[in-house]
């Protein structure tokens, strides 16, 4: 089985490069999971949490149906862009040219914004947010026949729509790219001073580029040519309650949630932005319902003997280390991880048929030099759920959140992490 980590130089530009995902998977990888499942025909395949929708690409191109959920609209968009047919090139383009007509004739009377109530004004001057904002709405409008996009829709915006987004989305990161941070999860917010500001010229020229080169990988085609989209369903969901009936899906393919106080909400707050979710409360929301969110719920949380004992033993050296909020905002911060990872696991056991099998990526980590053994964790959660596993593979990873931060390389000199693929099958019964 190949790596799951995606090789910095991908030989597939086609689709695997179209978004910088931190938490992604390779194709190469998906490719082999479903092989070593040896699934029916038309076999049922959930991700419950898609991300970029690797599984779905992959899936789909080997005609298996796929449904994937993900609570963050902005990788919904960039799922449903990847199932777009290797045909579509020229949909894609013809679509492009009419909305920057549009562009080059309009004078912002689409849009009225009021400072900082777009998203967009984080890193744009007011004046270059009104020109983005402005070929976002036309680009909603025209691919939707004259209907608004709202954000609330992503889920069922059709495969060249969502391109053209994705387009928008690398619009705006090159557009702001001297506020990259170290960290690849984390895009920093100037004061306004250190805003940009973008013509609209510049605007459109940077949009031209980026759907031009997400065509020319459609047009290449790559190692996945995606000819019918098939069955496939791309909808925001939790993993916590997944709309599907019990015993409907054949297997699961996915990667959980890291457990590195990853925020997986900031990471995409220019796509969001882009899309026009708004700030303030609902984004607050937003952030508490993703599993490994820094932020924590209200209502307290004790370790559960469900979730086996190496947790139980992680849990109790993190509440007695000498650290500051170890034994407070820390350990609540675990225990609400890995309530969410149980109660997932149980809804995937749910929904899973009996004899089905479900591959999970699972990398461990560290809390100060407290190693969090989230392999072994996921294995004991897998067997109080009768699951039995059937195969480990572990893969060496050299560039962790771990890595990055050197707050945290002073507890342990170790900084290679281990990625393990967990292959569970979960037993038939009378």
């Amino acid at each position: 089985m190949r790596s799951p980590k995606r090789p910095k130089n991908a030989s597939d530009k086609s689709r695997a490069e179209w978004f910088p995902y931190y938490a992604g998977y390779s194709a190469a990888f998906v490719e082999d999971a479903l092989s070593a499942m040896h699934l029916p025909p038309k076999a049922a395949i959930l991700d419950p949490w898609l991300g970029a929708g690797t599984t779905t690409a992959v899936a789909i191109a080997k005609g298996l149906r796929v449904l994937g959920y993900d609570l963050n609209p902005a990788m919904l968009v960039v799922a449903r862009a990847r199932t777009l047919g290797c045909d579509s090139g020229e949909e894609v383009l013809a679509l492009h040219e009419e909305v920057c007509r549009q562009y080059k004739r309009h004078d912002h009377d689409l849009v009225a914004l009021k400072p900082g109530e777009d998203g967009l004004g984080q890193w744009l001057t007011p004046t270059s947010a009104l020109h983005f904002r402005t070929l976002e709405r036309l680009v909603a409008s025209t691919v939707g026949g004259g209907r608004r996009l709202s954000w609330r829709q992503v889920e069922q915006s059709p495969p060249p729509t969502a391109t053209l987004y994705v387009a928008l989305f690398r619009s705006l990161r090159t557009l702001i790219r001297q506020f990259r941070a170290s960290n690849p999860a984390w895009t920093l917010i100037p004061g306004d001073a250190n805003r940009i500001q973008a013509r609209k010229a510049s605007i459109a020229q940077v949009f031209r580029q980026e759907v031009h080169a997400l065509t020319h990988g459609i047009q290449d085609g790559g190692v996945h040519r995606i000819r019918d989209r098939g069955r496939c369903s791309i909808r925001r969901a939790s993993s916590l309650r997944l709309p599907l009936p019990s015993k409907s899906v054949d297997a699961v393919l996915s990667s959980p949630p890291y457990c590195t106080r990853l925020d997986y909400v900031r990471a995409t707050l220019p796509e969001l932005a882009v899309l026009g979710c708004p700030n303030g409360s609902w984004m607050r929301r937003l952030r508490e319902q993703m599993i490994g969110t820094p932020t924590i719920s209200s209502g307290a949380l004790s370790p559960s003997r469900n979730w086996g004992p190496e947790c139980a033993r992680f849990l109790h050296q993190v509440r007695s280390h000498s650290s500051k909020a170890s034994a407070t905002y820390y350990h609540r911060h675990f225990c609400q991880y890995f309530d969410s990872i149980g109660r997932s696991l149980g809804e995937i056991d749910r929904v899973l048929k009996p004899g089905g099998s479900c591959i999970l990526v699972v990398q461990d980590s560290h809390y100060k030099e407290v190693q969090i053994d989230l392999p072994r964790i996921f294995d004991q959660m897998g067997s109080r759920l009768g699951w039995r596993l059937i195969q480990r593979v572990d893969f060496p990873v050299t560039r962790s959140m771990r890595s990055i931060n050197a707050a945290s390389r002073k507890y342990s000199r170790r900084t290679v992490a281990t990625e393990a693929v967990l292959r569970f099958s979960k037993p038939r019964r009378n």
